[in-house]
């Protein structure tokens, strides 16, 4: 009985050892469980963190890319807009500059053709006397003037004056088409020998003619520019392909500048001795780049600044006076 009865507390024993190895083992496999699934958990996490990042910073970079190009759209269309307001700018300045020279020969174009409008000679009297009274009141002047014991500008002792007033005028033309105020009081003062120009009428007749007839003077030479360019378009195929310059200085000529551009002013000049002087050559290259630069649109603008192609050349009158090569330029 004593030996059975150890035996059995063996096996009890034995039953809770394993009992307690197998709970242990349990345990065990519980904290693998847990620990895996922390770790499972946490590498989800991780996972979601690191997606979530990756969409944050997707979601950053568009945002910055659409920013980006918000802000170059932005200076894009500031920057046309600039552009789109300088050229409206010089558009107006241009046709502003452009009126104001065509003002003074408009006026002149309105009163001939008034004075024609009428049949005789007292329907022209009662025409000035009601509408322009300013116009008799300019020729009773010129009248008194001319009777009077000095005479002036329109005097019988200016006619040699007037004659190089107008010859010298056309030579300064071919040397600069925009003169300064300054050079304008040189010419007048060398013309007349006056040097209080703003208190002598004679002076100041000179003065309005020349900047009429520089008016006009620029005026026709535009006009003959884009006459020339319109030829050129008529006797191409192309006539909208920008011409090469080759072409250019095939088409512009010395016999083109002389006959269709400066033939008014070149009647003034001594034109042999201008040729021998290299002058002709300068002028042919000058309406050759005027050309040029009025092919698409007239620039007047750019066709001014070309002056200092010309201002320094030679220009031999017909009367050798020449006072023209004697200018502060």
């Amino acid at each position: 009985m004593h030996i059975m009865n150890e035996n059995n507390n063996d096996n009890i024993l034995g039953s809770d050892e394993e009992r307690g190895r197998y709970r242990e083992e349990e345990r065990n496999n519980e904290e693998r469980r847990n620990n895996e699934e922390r770790g499972d958990n946490e590498g989800r996490r991780d996972n979601e963190g690191r997606r979530n990042n990756e969409r944050k910073r997707d979601n950053e970079g568009r945002r910055n890319n659409e920013g980006i190009k918000d802000n170059e759209g932005r200076k894009d269309n500031e920057g046309r807009k600039d552009n789109e307001g300088r050229k409206d700018n010089e558009g107006r300045k241009d046709n502003e500059g452009r009126g104001t020279e065509n003002n003074h020969e408009s006026d002149d174009e309105t009163v001939l053709s008034r004075i024609k409008s009428h049949s005789n000679m007292l329907a022209i009297c009662n025409w000035l006397v009601n509408d322009r009274p300013d116009i008799l009141r300019l020729a009773s002047q010129m009248l008194e003037a001319k009777s009077g014991p000095s005479g002036n500008l329109f005097g019988s002792g200016s006619d040699n004056k007037l004659r190089l007033l107008d010859e010298q005028m056309k030579c300064v033309f071919l040397k600069v088409r925009n003169p300064s105020i300054e050079t304008c009081d040189d010419f007048i003062r060398k013309i007349t020998g006056d040097d209080d120009l703003y208190h002598s009428d004679e002076s100041q007749g000179y003065f309005k003619h020349m900047r009429k007839a520089f008016t006009n003077y620029r005026n026709k030479f535009n006009d003959s520019i884009q006459e020339l360019i319109t030829l050129f378009k008529d006797s191409r195929e192309r006539p909208n392909r920008t011409p090469s310059i080759g072409e250019v200085k095939e088409f512009i000529t010395e016999e083109v500048v002389i006959k269709k551009v400066f033939s008014r002013q070149l009647n003034a000049v001594n034109q042999k001795e201008l040729k021998q002087v290299g002058s002709l050559e300068v002028l042919v290259e000058f309406v050759q780049e005027s050309f040029r630069l009025s092919w698409h649109d007239k620039d007047l603008k750019a066709i001014k600044e070309l002056d200092h192609m010309t201002k320094d050349i030679i220009i031999p009158s017909r009367s050798g006076q020449d006072i023209c090569n004697r200018l502060m330029l």
